[in-house]
């Protein structure tokens, strides 16, 4: 796992900015703790082909206003689409650029972490599926009727906190799937 149990390290990411740490984990010694405005970066590991996503996360603090806490990227950094939070915990898919915005149910802050999944397969910017689960339940499915995305061509995961929420990841997973299904408790 990248950064914490084994090595508690950060070398898996490609670079890493602001308030980020190694701290209290789901499984093994360390989590990967995002505070402030901080992120975490690794890229050239996804693809439009397809891709899926399973990470635990806690959630210690909202956010004090609407945020990304992941995204899927180019690898110069154009965004394609991001999962946030509001400042009542409700999760969204969208496409900052874009015309996509979907909601999902509410995440509640606290020292319970989350298992969060993700599925997706990009053909264009009006042609795609994105799923997104939380502990193992289908909460957001969202293709090119939902709206559009900015962008194509997804290469770099990116991890993020802002506006004063702190978050912590564990047990992160990236395969090469493009089953549009939740890759499971890994």
């Amino acid at each position: 796992e990248p950064g914490t149990d084994e090595t508690r390290g950060f070398e898996f990411f490609s670079s890493i900015s602001g308030a980020v740490s190694s701290t209290t984990a789901f499984t093994g010694e360390r989590s990967i703790q995002l505070g402030g405005s901080s992120n975490a970066k690794k890229s050239s590991v996804l693809a439009d082909s397809g891709r899926r996503i399973n990470s635990r996360i806690r959630f210690d603090i909202l956010p004090s206003g609407t945020s990304a806490f992941l995204s899927a990227d180019t690898n110069a950094a154009a965004n394609i689409f991001q999962l946030q939070l509001s400042t009542s915990g409700v999760l969204s898919v969208v496409s900052p650029g874009g015309t996509l915005n979907k909601t999902g149910s509410t995440i509640s802050a606290g020292p319970s972490f989350r298992r969060v999944a993700v599925s997706y397969v990009i053909t264009s910017t009006t042609n795609f599926t994105i799923k997104v689960w939380i502990d193992g339940v289908l909460d957001i499915s969202a293709t090119g009727a939902d709206g559009s995305l900015a962008a194509v061509g997804t290469q770099m995961l990116s991890l993020f906190s802002a506006l004063s929420a702190t978050y912590y990841f564990d047990d992160i997973y990236v395969d090469d799937g493009a089953t549009l299904d939740d890759p499971g408790d890994i």
